[in-house]
């Protein structure tokens, strides 16, 4: 299980600037996922250009949606606890 505390305050200061999706999935796939050991997700966001029926094949639209969320959660809670 990750420890989101110490991610969150070791990631916190990209995770102030997240202000957009696109800002919320860069900073999944270059910090938190691979903090968070989820190295295979990072990975499969960080590839452009795949071919629609591979991104559906390997739910891209869902596990982007996802990590914007898991992201968009660690700043809710960042700035709580800030």
């Amino acid at each position: 299980m990750p420890d989101w505390q110490q991610i969150m305050e070791a990631h916190q200061d990209r995770l102030a600037r997240v202000d957009t999706d696109q800002a919320a999935r860069e900073v999944f796939v270059t910090a938190v996922g691979r903090a968070a050991a989820l190295h295979d997700v990072a990975g499969t966001l960080a590839v452009q250009g795949l071919p629609s029926k591979m991104a559906k094949e390997l739910m891209l639209p869902q596990i982007t949606t996802s990590a914007q969320r898991l992201v968009s959660a660690l700043v809710v809670c960042g700035s709580l606890n800030g």
